[in-house]
């Protein structure tokens, strides 16, 4: 546990957390304190996430909150701009928050990346398939799931001990169901839900949201048609990284609308783009032509100004779009690109927005 500001070396108890960390202590929870009492307070921590095969530190900041008669200080702001620094410090090369509020945007956040949204009901899904069915997931499970969720091409690094915590007991909090879809009597995928902020004090909560899922995107089709004919499950929120083109395709063919969404209570912002085109070289070198990735060049100032340059070519955006371009947005990463000049243009439509991921059992 660190803090700052009066009464500094309190003893403010650190909350757990549910990442799985390379800051050099830790998982961190920082306080604001006055009078040896904590007044507000934000959990800093550090995830791998695997992409084509490269590998980036992802920051995650979660349960920012401050006591009611603190607010209006800037308390949060100020946790907010601590964590920022110590996690770029700690290697992350960007930041995915817990929350998506005024506070955050005034921080340079922007909603988490581009996503594909469906909400499915009983009448738009077809015709349940008999030779899939669902049945709960079990610590037994735990090593398939992890097998299904380390095959995705983005995926988060994990222990499997992570599996076993979350398929022991019932749903608890915002958590719901978790099934494992066998296909032909055989496993062939998992899917977990979670519910609706509105409904989670409903006493018959009758939405779900999709929290994370991986394997057979067939059998994941036809396992959300099953499970819309569960008594008291009348809608599914699906909400899919924008390539994941299979599973976004099947569900289309049954006519369900989609709408382009972000990662749902999640914004996110840059912090170390060099390093991260630098972790992602690989990618970059199967997407790009040797002409261009040898004369391809990216610059980002201490005061959050990003250059990308491609010999006479350059470009130079805040972070905030800067953030849009690479990590993704619907409207603002589209226009940076469109305004890069000469061969830049092509090199960032070739390169961004890069792809998405559930935040999943990753989220605390």
């Amino acid at each position: 546990m660190a803090s700052f500001g009066q009464d500094a070396d309190a003893d403010v108890p650190a909350s757990k957390s549910c990442f799985s960390s390379v800051l050099p202590s830790g998982p961190e929870t920082w306080a604001v304190v006055s009078n040896k009492r904590p007044v507000a307070q934000a959990d800093y921590s550090i995830i791998a996430m695997r992409c084509h095969g490269c590998v980036a530190p992802v920051g995650h900041i979660g349960g920012v909150c401050t006591d009611p008669a603190f607010r209006g200080r800037g308390l949060a702001g100020q946790l907010l701009q601590v964590g920022f620094r110590r996690l770029r410090k700690a290697g992350a090369r960007w930041v995915l928050v817990s929350g998506d509020r005024g506070l955050y945007r005034r921080s340079g956040l922007i909603p988490a990346g581009v996503f594909t949204a469906f909400k499915l009901t009983k009448a738009n899904t077809g015709p349940p398939d008999p030779r899939v069915r669902l049945t709960p997931a079990e610590p037994k499970h735990a090593p398939w799931c992890a097998r299904w969720h380390e095959s995705e091409p983005v995926h988060y690094l994990r222990s499997r001990e992570l599996y076993d915590g979350a398929f022991s007991g019932g749903p608890t909090g915002f958590r719901a169901e978790r099934f494992v879809v066998l296909a032909n009597g055989r496993p062939a995928a998992y899917f977990l839900l979670a519910l609706p902020w509105e409904q989670v004090d409903h006493p018959r909560p009758t939405g779900r949201i999709l929290f994370e899922y991986g394997g057979s995107r067939l059998a994941l089709r036809a396992a959300f048609a099953s499970l819309l004919r569960k008594p008291g499950i009348r809608t599914l929120r699906v909400v899919l990284p924008h390539q994941d083109l299979d599973l976004i395709q099947l569900l289309r063919q049954t006519g369900t609308r989609s709408s382009v969404a972000y990662l749902p209570d999640h914004t996110h912002r840059l912090l170390d783009l060099p390093g991260l085109l630098k972790d992602l070289r690989p990618t970059l070198c199967s997407r790009l032509p040797p002409a261009l990735l040898q004369s391809f060049r990216c610059r980002q100032t201490s005061d959050g100004v990003v250059t990308l340059s491609c010999g006479p070519d350059r470009l130079s955006v805040d972070m905030e779009k800067a953030t849009a371009l690479v990590l993704g947005s619907e409207t603002t990463g589209p226009a940076v690109a469109r305004s890069a000049p000469g061969s830049l243009r092509e090199i960032c439509e070739a390169l961004f927005p890069l792809p998405a991921v559930l935040a999943g059992l990753n989220y605390s």
